[in-house]
C-alpha cells in the first residue's frame, strides 16, 4: 500500500488524512495482524506433532481462516477510507495499479498451478522409482 500511495503523488493534506485514517486503524491492524499469525503457529504446531490431532488441527485451520478474514477485512475498511480523500484521477491510477498487480500474481499462479492429480501422479512416481 505504501508503495501505490507513494506512486499517487498525494497532496500534503491527502498525506495528512491518510496518515490520520491510518492511525485511527493502528490498533485494530496491529491485533488483526497479531492474531492471524498466532492462528497460524497454532496450525503449524498441530502439523509438526508427532501425531496429528484431526480435530485439533481442524480447529487450528477454523480459527486461522477466521483470523485471517478479519485482517483481510479490515484492511479493505482502511482501502475504502482511504480511497475516499482521493481524487477521481488518483482513484484510476491506484485501480490500474492493482489491476496490474492482480494480472502478475495470476501470471505466477499459472506458472506454479498444477491439478492436484498432477502433484500426486509426481508424488507417486518419485516413490516408485
Amino acid at each position: 500500500m505504501a508503495r501505490m500511495l507513494k506512486k499517487l503523488d498525494l497532496s500534503s493534506s491527502q498525506k495528512a488524512q491518510v496518515a490520520a485514517i491510518l492511525s485511527a486503524q493502528r490498533e485494530a491492524l496491529a491485533a488483526a495482524s497479531e492474531r492471524s499469525t498466532a492462528a497460524m503457529a497454532a496450525v503449524m504446531a498441530q502439523l509438526g506433532a508427532e501425531t496429528v490431532d484431526m480435530q485439533a488441527l481442524g480447529s487450528a485451520h477454523d480459527a486461522a481462516a477466521a483470523a485471517r478474514k478479519d485482517a483481510l477485512l479490515a484492511w479493505v475498511r482502511v482501502r475504502q477510507d482511504i480511497q475516499a480523500v482521493l481524487t477521481p484521477a488518483q482513484l484510476a491510477r491506484a485501480q490500474e495499479m492493482r489491476d496490474s498487480f492482480m494480472r502478475k500474481m495470476e501470471g505466477h499462479r499459472a506458472e506454479r498451478k498444477t491439478s492436484g492429480a498432477a502433484r500426486i501422479d509426481r508424488l507417486i512416481e518419485a516413490m516408485t522409482r
